[in-house]
């Protein structure tokens, strides 16, 4: 039994210690871009997005395991919570750009409104097809698995989420507003 515990305490150990090292990289990478001083990457923007992401993938997979394993509906209501409220909170948060939104004769655009322009007119067909994706991986499709018999969503919920944030990824680093050089006579 002594040996039982240790195996299991070194492998809980490793796992939090995986996870530890894994939130260290997503910060990380959100750092990098936040270190531009581009507006559309600020480091509020960058880390909810990356974090986002982890939160929001992380409770995807939860749901089709705990799912296709069967291990009670508590776990999977619990998994099913989390997961639409992680994609409420993480839409509502990219949603927050668009009060930046002006027409585009506004005589002087900031970064934040030009790429608010970005994703609702040159990508909007890409913005809509993120957020469809979101919306029917994170919150329909999680929905319908409260009710009995359709189990067989939990790897489509899956798959809409992970096309929703590989869509989100492109939008990040197509619709940032370019920084001028300094010294630019274009001003």
């Amino acid at each position: 039994p002594l040996t039982m515990l240790l195996i299991f305490n070194e492998a809980f150990a490793l796992r939090i210690l995986a996870a530890l090292v894994g939130l260290v990289g997503v910060s990380c990478s959100a750092l990098l871009y936040a270190d531009t001083r581009r507006e559309f990457w600020s480091i509020q923007q960058s880390l909810g997005k990356f974090f986002g992401s982890t939160a929001l993938l992380g409770s995807a997979i939860w749901v089709a395991l705990t799912s296709s394993q069967g291990q009670g509906e508590l776990s999977l209501s619990i998994a099913l919570v989390c997961l639409i409220a992680t994609t409420f909170t993480k839409l509502g948060f990219e949603n927050r750009v668009f009060r930046h939104l002006v027409d585009e004769q506004t005589p002087r655009l900031t970064p934040l409104n030009k790429s608010a322009l970005l994703l609702t007119n040159h990508l909007g067909f890409l913005s809509r097809t993120r957020v469809a994706c979101g919306v029917l991986g994170g919150i329909v499709f999680p929905a319908l698995l409260l009710t009995p018999g359709h189990t067989s969503l939990a790897w489509s919920t899956v798959a809409l989420c992970l096309a929703g944030e590989l869509l989100e990824r492109y939008l990040f680093f197509t619709a940032v507003a370019p920084v001028q050089m300094p010294g630019d006579l274009a001003e």
